[in-house]
C-alpha cells in the first residue's frame, strides 16, 4: 500500500514534468476503459472515503477557477473591511458581485447586512417591544411563518373594499405617493390613467368583446385591443370618446394600425 509520504515523494519527482499530447490522450484512454469497470471504481471510491483536502488545498483549488489575482483579492479585502459596499466595489472596481462575495466567504469575512455601511448602527437597535406593542403586531400570527391573512377569503366587507377603490382613486398624478414630477412617458400619454381604463372596459362592453373586423370573441382571441378609430396623438380631444373606440383583435388591429403592422412583421 502506498503511503502518504510515498505519494508526496511521487508527486514532487514529477512536479513540472508535461506529458507529450499522445501519452496523454493514451492515459485518457485507459483511464476511460478502467473506470467502466464496476469493481476498479468501487475501488477508487472506497480508497477516497473520509479522504478530506486540507484548508491551503482548498484555497489553490479555488484560485484556479477565479478570475482575480491574488492583488486584486486583497484589495477587495481592504476596500470592503473599510466600509464600501459590495455595490460600491462593483463600479470602482469593475468586478463582478458574485466574485467580490466569492472572494469575501474564501476568506471567510462577514458579509455585513445589505444597505448597511460600516460605522453605521442600525435604527432599531436596541429598541424593545412593549408587551401592548407585541399584541398589536399579532406575534402569535408571525411565528406561525405566514401572513396573517394568508387562505382567508371574505375579510373586507363590500363596503370596506367600496371604500378602498374610492380612496385609491383619488391617489393618481400629483396625489400619488410616488410621484415624480410627470416624467414618465406613461403618464404624459395617458395609457395608464382611469379615464384610459375606463374607455377601454367601456369599448370592450359596448362590443360584447368582439372583434369588429373578423367577429372572432376574446374566448377564442385571447387578447383584444380597444383601438382608437382617429388617432390618439392628433385628436387628443377624441381620446376617451367612446364613439371613438372600436373593438380589434390582433391581427386585424395589426391591418389598421402601423405601428402593430410592423410589430408582427418584426415577430414573423
Amino acid at each position: 500500500m502506498i503511503t502518504e509520504e510515498h505519494r508526496r515523494h511521487l508527486s514532487e519527482s514529477h512536479m513540472g514534468i508535461k506529458r507529450m499530447p499522445e501519452a496523454l490522450a493514451k492515459a485518457r484512454k485507459t483511464m476511460k476503459l478502467k473506470w467502466k469497470d464496476p469493481e476498479y471504481r468501487n475501488k477508487v471510491i472506497q480508497a477516497r472515503v473520509g479522504y478530506k483536502h486540507s484548508e491551503e488545498t482548498k484555497r489553490k483549488l479555488s484560485l484556479v477557477h477565479i478570475s482575480i489575482s491574488p492583488e486584486q483579492e486583497e484589495q477587495i479585502i481592504k476596500l470592503y473591511q473599510n466600509g464600501l459596499t459590495g455595490d460600491e466595489l462593483k463600479v470602482n472596481l469593475n468586478i463582478g458581485r458574485a466574485t467580490i462575495y466569492g472572494c469575501l466567504k474564501r476568506n471567510k469575512i462577514k458579509r455585513r447586512p445589505i444597505g448597511h455601511k460600516k460605522g453605521r448602527p442600525s435604527w432599531s437597535m436596541g429598541i424593545k417591544f412593549s408587551e401592548e406593542q407585541k399584541a398589536k403586531l399579532n406575534m402569535e400570527g408571525l411565528n406561525i411563518g405566514h401572513p396573517w391573512n394568508k387562505g382567508k377569503i371574505g375579510i373586507y366587507s363590500e363596503e370596506r373594499l367600496k371604500q378602498m377603490r374610492e380612496f385609491m382613486k383619488t391617489k393618481v398624478g400629483e396625489k400619488a405617493n410616488n410621484w415624480r414630477g410627470g416624467i414618465s412617458r406613461a403618464y404624459k400619454t395617458g395609457y395608464n390613467s382611469i379615464q384610459y381604463k375606463e374607455w377601454r372596459k367601456k369599448t370592450f362592453e359596448r362590443d360584447n368583446y368582439t372583434c369588429q373586423d373578423c367577429g372572432i370573441h376574446a374566448s377564442e382571441a385571447g387578447y383584444l385591443t380597444a383601438h382608437h378609430i382617429k388617432s390618439w396623438s392628433k385628436y387628443p380631444e377624441l381620446r376617451f370618446k367612446i364613439s371613438n373606440g372600436i373593438t380589434l383583435c390582433e391581427n386585424c388591429h395589426s391591418k389598421v394600425d402601423k405601428y402593430r403592422a410592423r410589430f408582427k412583421r418584426e415577430v414573423n
